[in-house]
């Protein structure tokens, strides 16, 4: 990005009130001058300033804590991780870029893992565990997007699910978290989709033509909209009897994955784009967006019969088992309006190992093993809704 341009998003983003800036790549410390740049204005403006990096430049410490040097504004760096990084950025630039954030008095680090299989995942996060207790070490499997569709052996290997068993929910609803391409245009969600580049019906502007505050005041993406209020997952109920409705029974990884591939596919973006065009669907959006966005939290009263325990054992959350059950069973109760007659608990093992998955209906004392689909339809006929909500 042009170095003007980009200290002038840098200024917008913080008079539009965000609450932190992230610069992340690509590296962002092959461009240290834009890194200086940035901690410079939230210095002055007493913004936090958070970097995303491979920590390639901990291979000489003194080198690295001179990099470090006068950014006392960075609140945070994470350390991205993952096997394909590691196979060209020896490990002890890693730790030793980590290091010298910790001698430059960096207040928080953390280590965000992408991996091809759980156990590759604990393997490395032990690495970093051991060396430095304490330290925050997140994870998520790799997706085929991007570039990874041509790169099988990086996913293969991760549970994968159709529709019904992921999430409806996503993060883009708990924040609003855009990024800025290179280029300035402006992306409605910082996730896997941002993949999609020129094809994304999520860019919802180009900051060299408008500033931040005017494409925000001014943004009519239908599907950002429904995203918003009904999550990622939630596109799946527009397919529904449509030409698309196969689509669902498609496997995924994620919610991520799965609005990924939604949205990948210009036939399918025609047809929701259309399909949020009608008046009465578009109202029903612009309406929950205004209630999630401007009402505040949903205010519930509710008298809770029924607890139910989930198994996330090492058996029962092999092949991504206890994930689906977990996400079936939350979207079937809140299709058939359940949703807070019920509690979910996870735990790491009902011991029970060989004959599960395993739920425990806690209020019955009653354990259900090989948990399945129609298992869980079943089960939600002995669950009666006792909720009353006050919006």
């Amino acid at each position: 990005m042009d170095l003007a341009l980009f200290r002038s998003v840098v200024l917008q983003a913080l008079d539009t009130g965000c609450k932190a800036l992230c610069l992340s790549g690509g590296e962002p410390f092959l461009l240290p001058d834009y890194i200086h740049a940035a901690a410079d204005v939230c210095r002055r403006q007493n913004h936090r300033l958070v970097i995303q990096t491979n920590g390639f430049w901990g291979g000489d410490r003194a080198r690295a804590c001179a990099l470090l040097e006068g950014l006392q504004n960075v609140t945070q760096i994470g350390f991205s991780v993952d096997t394909s990084h590691m196979q060209q950025i020896p490990i002890d630039n890693l730790l030793g870029a980590i290091e010298a954030a910790i001698d430059s008095e960096i207040t928080r680090i953390s280590v965000s893992v992408a991996y091809r299989t759980k156990n590759e995942y604990s393997l490395i996060k032990q690495i970093f565990a051991q060396r430095f207790p304490g330290i925050e070490v997140t994870g998520w499997p790799v997706l085929p997007v991007g570039r990874a569709v041509q790169h099988a052996y990086l996913w293969e290997n991760i549970p994968a699910h159709s529709w019904d068993c992921l999430q409806r929910n996503c993060g883009a609803q708990l924040e609003f978290c855009p990024i800025v391409h290179p280029n300035g245009d402006l992306h409605f969600c910082y996730r896997v989709v941002m993949a999609l580049e020129r094809r994304d019906p999520l860019i919802i502007g180009n900051l060299t033509d408008t500033n931040l505050a005017d494409l925000l005041a001014t943004q009519q993406s239908s599907l950002a909209m429904f995203i918003v209020s009904y999550g990622g997952g939630g596109l799946g109920y527009l397919l529904r009897d449509s030409p698309f409705e196969n689509l669902l029974d498609a496997h995924y990884i994620n919610v991520c994955h799965f609005c990924y591939d939604i949205l990948a596919r210009a036939d399918v973006v025609n047809y929701l784009t259309e399909l949020l065009g009608t008046a009465e669907l578009r109202l029903r959006v612009v309406e929950e967006f205004e209630h999630v966005h401007k009402s505040g939290e949903k205010k519930e009263r509710t008298s809770r019969k029924e607890t139910i325990v989930v198994c996330n054992g090492s058996r029962c959350a092999s092949k991504g088992r206890s994930y689906s059950i977990i996400n079936y069973l939350n979207n079937r109760l809140v299709e058939s309006g359940r949703r807070f007659a019920v509690d979910i608990e996870v735990i790491d093992c009902l011991k029970a190992c060989a004959k599960g998955p395993n739920i425990l209906l806690k209020s019955q004392n009653r354990m259900i093993h090989g948990v399945t689909k129609e298992s869980i339809d079943s089960l939600l006929d002995d669950i009666v809704p006792l909720t009353i909500c006050d919006y």
